[in-house]
C-alpha cells in the first residue's frame, strides 16, 4: 500500500529533526568537557563578596571597571544606593559590582523595601543536575503556560526551583494537534525540540542577565508531566515575572540598574558565540526578576538568524527603517537593532519613566535616540554610564 506525500514529508522532517537533536547535544558534550578542562580563573586579591561592574566604551570595544560603593543602613534601597561616599564605619562599605535587590518574598520587592547586598560574580558552582537529581523534584504548583511549555514551581530538598517541561497545555501542541496532520507524538517532538534548543543555548551562552539553568534531563519521548519520568525537563533558578506593576513599584536606583543589565546583555547577544543573536518574539514576560536582578529567562526563540533581503529598504523593524544595509543578501545589524528598539518599547522606556530632574533631559535623549535607531549596542551601555555618573554626582 503506497503511502500518502504529507506523510513522507512528515516522517523526512521528524528523522531530520532527530538527527539535528544528535548532533547538537555531541557538540555541547564536547563544549562541556573543554569546559572542565579550563576552570573558571578567579582574580586575586579582591575581597570574596565583590565583583566588578564592566561598562564597554564604543571607540574601540575596551572595558573598564568602575568601583561602586554602597551605603546600606538596613532600611531598604536609598535612592544613591549605587555609589554613596565609603566611610570608615561599618555601615559605609566600599564593594564592587551591580546592585543586587534580594526579594525573597514578590510582596516586599513590590512594596521597595527588599535588601540591597553585594554579590561575588555568579558562576556555575558544581556540576548541574542530572536526571537524578531531576526525578526526585516535587512539583508544588504551576507557573504558567506559554507557546512552547509549561512552568511549574518544584522543591528539592528545600529549594524552590522551577520547572520547565512541554506538556499538552501549551499552544504549540495543541495547535500541531488540531491540524490532524501529525501524530501527537510527534507534535511533542516539535515541542521538546525547541525546549532542547533552548537547554543548548544556555549551555553555550554565559552572561549575568540570563536565566540560570540548574540542570537538566533528556531520556525519553514521554510526557506525562511527572519528573520521574517525562522526556525531557528543565530545572532554572526561580523568579517573578516583569510586569508593568512591578516596574511602577520600583525605586529609581533598581530601575536605573535593570537598565544597565538590559544594556549589558543586548552587547553579549551583539557578539556573543553564536553570532548576533536576536529575542525572537520579545515580550515583558520573558524576562524575570531573580534577587531584584532582570534576567531573560525564555530564549526557545532567540535566533541568530538575520532577515533575507534585497534593498536596504527591506531591512525594517515594525515596518520603519531599521538604518541598516542589506550587504549580501541579509540585513546586516538588524538583529542587535531589533533588541534595541523592541528592548525600548517593552522594557527601557518603562524604567525609566520618571526620571530625576537631574538625568532626565539624559535620559529623554536617550530614549529618542533608541526609538529612531541611532545607537549601536556598544554606544547605549555608553550613554546608560553617562546617565549613571550624573546621577551619582548630583545632590538629589
Amino acid at each position: 500500500m503506497g503511502y500518502s506525500l504529507r506523510y513522507i514529508c512528515s516522517r523526512i522532517l521528524v528523522v531530520t529533526i532527530i538527527m539535528e537533536v544528535i548532533f547538537m547535544f555531541i557538540h555541547l558534550t564536547i563544549l562541556e568537557g573543554r569546559d572542565k578542562q579550563k576552570p573558571f580563573q578567579t582574580v586575586r586579591n579582591r575581597p570574596r563578596h565583590t565583583k566588578l561592574i564592566p561598562y564597554i566604551l564604543p571607540s574601540n570595544g575596551s572595558t573598564f571597571n568602575r568601583p561602586i560603593h554602597e551605603h546600606d543602613e538596613g532600611h531598604g534601597v536609598s535612592d544613591r544606593s549605587l555609589l554613596l561616599d565609603s566611610g570608615s564605619t561599618s555601615n559605609r562599605t566600599k564593594l564592587y559590582g551591580p546592585l543586587v535587590l534580594h526579594n525573597k518574598h514578590v510582596d516586599s520587592f513590590v512594596r521597595g523595601n527588599a535588601s540591597v547586598e553585594f554579590e561575588p560574580s555568579s558562576k556555575e558552582s558544581g556540576e548541574r543536575w542530572t536526571c537524578r537529581q531531576i526525578s526526585k523534584i516535587e512539583i508544588i504548583d504551576d507557573l504558567g503556560r506559554g507557546t512552547t511549555k509549561q512552568a511549574f514551581l518544584g522543591q528539592y530538598n528545600g529549594t524552590d526551583v522551577c520547572v520547565k517541561m512541554v506538556t499538552s497545555s501549551v499552544t504549540d501542541v495543541r495547535t500541531c494537534l488540531r491540524k490532524q496532520s501529525l501524530s501527537a507524538g510527534q507534535c511533542f517532538l516539535l515541542a521538546n525540540y525547541k525546549l532542547m534548543k533552548e537547554i543548548g543555548l544556555i549551555l553555550q551562552l554565559k552572561h549575568h542577565s540570563i536565566i540560570k539553568m540548574i540542570g537538566y534531563c533528556i531520556r525519553s519521548e514521554a510526557n506525562t508531566k511527572n519528573t520521574k519520568d517525562h522526556g525531557v525537563v528543565m530545572a532554572t533558578e526561580i523568579g517573578v515575572k516583569v510586569t508593568p506593576y512591578r516596574i511602577q513599584k520600583m525605586q529609581w536606583s533598581q530601575r536605573l540598574q535593570a537598565v544597565v543589565d538590559l544594556a549589558s546583555l543586548f552587547h553579549y547577544m551583539h557578539a556573543s558565540p553564536l553570532g548576533s543573536l536576536r529575542i525572537g518574539d520579545f515580550k515583558q514576560s520573558q524576562f524575570v526578576f531573580v534577587n531584584g536582578r532582570i534576567k531573560l529567562s525564555d530564549l526557545d526563540d532567540v535566533t541568530n538568524e538575520e532577515r533575507v533581503c534585497r534593498k536596504d529598504r527591506d531591512c525594517n523593524i515594525l515596518a520603519e527603517p531599521a538604518r541598516v544595509p542589506c550587504l549580501s543578501g541579509v540585513c546586516s545589524g538588524i538583529n542587535s537593532k531589533a533588541n534595541l528598539l523592541l528592548g525600548a518599547v517593552e522594557l527601557i522606556q518603562p524604567l525609566l519613566a520618571g526620571a530625576p530632574s537631574p538625568v532626565r533631559n539624559a535620559t529623554e535623549r536617550l530614549l529618542d535616540d533608541l526609538n529612531y535607531k541611532r545607537l549601536s549596542s556598544a554606544q547605549f551601555m555608553y550613554d546608560i554610564k553617562r546617565i549613571v555618573e550624573i546621577w551619582l554626582g548630583s545632590n538629589v
